[in-house]
């Protein structure tokens, strides 16, 4: 059923029950592949290049992925009775050659901390904070900061 948030939402290519259903012959030369319940990298596989794509090992990753409980781990109720699939979704590049994760923290109404995940492809995930201002907060949280600079992009 469409919501007519499609201009805000990933283009969904497959969903998949198990991930003996992952057929990777009909998913496009680029592509990601996630698990439906989780919040962390584990269940991110990320195809910049089918020919060279291992399955078996994103397989074993999203399986992984599938047997965790992410609201038994961190009591984080959104996790609770979330249907565990895989789904395939469009691979989406931003202007640095990857797709960055943003988060943004409000207080009051006003953006105040901005978190960006980077280099989720190459599988060494770093964690970075800002404030308002983009200035970085010298923190890290479960992955180290990024070893670089960290460029503001146009949209924030």
């Amino acid at each position: 059923m469409q919501k007519g948030l499609g201009g805000y939402i990933i283009p969904t290519l497959q969903v998949y029950d198990s991930i003996d259903d992952i057929n990777i012959d009909k998913l496009p030369e680029q592509f990601v592949l996630k698990t439906t319940h989780s919040g962390d990298s584990l269940g991110v596989i990320i195809c910049k290049d089918k020919s060279v794509f291992d399955l078996e090992v994103a397989k074993e990753r999203l399986q992984l992925s599938l047997n965790k409980d992410y609201y038994k781990a961190g009591r984080e109720w959104p996790y609770k009775n979330v249907p565990r699939k895989i789904i395939a979704e469009k691979y989406l590049e931003d202007e640095f050659g990857e797709l960055r994760d943003y988060k943004f923290f409000c207080f009051d109404g006003k953006v105040k901390v901005m978190f960006i995940a980077t280099n989720r492809s190459s599988g060494k995930v770093c964690f970075d904070y800002f404030d308002e201002n983009f200035n970085h907060f010298d923190l890290t949280q479960s992955h180290p900061n990024y070893n670089g600079v960290i460029k503001k992009t146009e949209h924030i």
